[in-house]
């Protein structure tokens, strides 16, 4: 869970714990999914999370997935070699 006490928002502390996971997510090679609630949806999409299609109109979270990219398949890949 990722929040932001409202004394200490717009700051840029999410954007760093954002890009923390975000660069621990490439170097695994692996794709991240969150609930982000839609006042923070931009925050999210920022860091390359695309919002996902749903069907519930009375859901309170924005469903988003941040897709692997290609260098993390190429990460993955050479340690696959390597092994």
């Amino acid at each position: 869970m990722l929040a932001t006490h409202d004394e200490y928002r717009k700051r840029g502390l999410a954007s760093q714990l954002l890009k923390w996971g975000s660069e621990n997510a490439e170097a695994k090679g692996v794709e991240c999914y969150l609930d982000s609630a839609a006042e923070a949806k931009s925050l999210y999409e920022k860091h390359g999370y695309v919002q996902q299609v749903y069907q519930d109109e009375k859901a309170l979270a924005v469903p988003m997935l941040r897709p692997k990219t290609k260098m993390s398949e190429d990460v993955v890949s050479k340690g696959e070699k390597s092994a």
